[in-house]
């Protein structure tokens, strides 16, 4: 008799974010206490099968933080959707 492995398929939810998606990140400066923000733009979707989320790959185009720094800027960090938002049009 052969072992046969059933999984069981969990499907996706629909990611929040798509490619060319504009999203902020808000932070604040933990030694100066000054809030911050981020604008960026969405580059990359992934499911993380270990996590069960998407998670978004970001290239930053603008901060507050930083303005006169050269954007724009890839970090290559993977991003989930609860610590970034849609674009805050101003």
């Amino acid at each position: 008799m052969q072992n046969i492995a059933i999984h069981k398929v969990i499907r996706a939810t629909e990611p929040e974010f798509w490619f060319g998606d504009l999203v902020d990140f808000f932070w604040t400066d933990e030694k100066s206490g000054v809030y911050h923000s981020e604008t960026g733009k969405v580059i990359g979707v992934s499911w993380d099968f270990t996590d069960k989320c998407w998670e978004y790959t970001v290239v930053w185009l603008f901060s507050t933080a930083y303005p006169s720094d050269t954007y724009p800027v890839y970090d290559g960090e993977k991003i989930l959707a609860r610590v970034i938002c849609k674009h805050l049009k101003a």
